[in-house]
C-alpha cells in the first residue's frame, strides 16, 4: 500500500501576524531612546552561539561612511512604542559609542 506523501504536509498558518516581526522591517531604521533623541540605525542581526540574537547597531554618522558598530541584545529594543520608533530604553549615543565594537569577518 503506498502513501500519498502531499497528506502529510500541510501549509504553516500563522494565528497572528500582527506579532511577529520580520528582521527586513526593522533593518536600517533608526533607534531612539527614551528621550525620544536619535542615537544610532539597525545595520544588522546576529545569531550568538548563546541562542540570543543580537541587533547590530550603527552608532554616529548614519550615512554608513563612518561610526562605529555595535552589538545589543535584540530583547533590549522596545518595538511597541506608540511613536513608532524602535526605543532602546536608557541608552545614549555616548554610552553607546563606549562599547566594544563590533567586528565581522564575513
Amino acid at each position: 500500500m503506498q502513501r500519498d506523501r502531499k497528506s502529510h504536509f500541510r501549509p504553516c498558518r500563522p494565528r497572528s501576524s500582527r506579532k511577529a516581526i520580520v528582521p527586513i522591517a526593522l533593518k536600517l531604521k533608526p533607534v531612539v531612546n527614551d528621550k525620544n533623541e536619535t542615537i544610532g540605525r539597525i545595520n544588522d542581526f546576529v545569531f550568538g552561539k548563546d541562542g540570543n540574537i543580537y541587533a547590530i547597531l550603527g552608532v554616529g554618522d548614519f550615512t554608513g561612511l563612518s561610526g562605529q558598530a555595535v552589538a545589543i541584545p535584540f530583547r533590549s529594543f522596545k518595538l511597541d512604542d506608540p511613536s513608532g520608533y524602535i526605543v532602546l530604553p536608557g541608552a545614549s549615543r555616548a554610552a553607546l559609542e563606549k562599547l566594544p565594537v563590533f567586528i565581522t569577518n564575513r
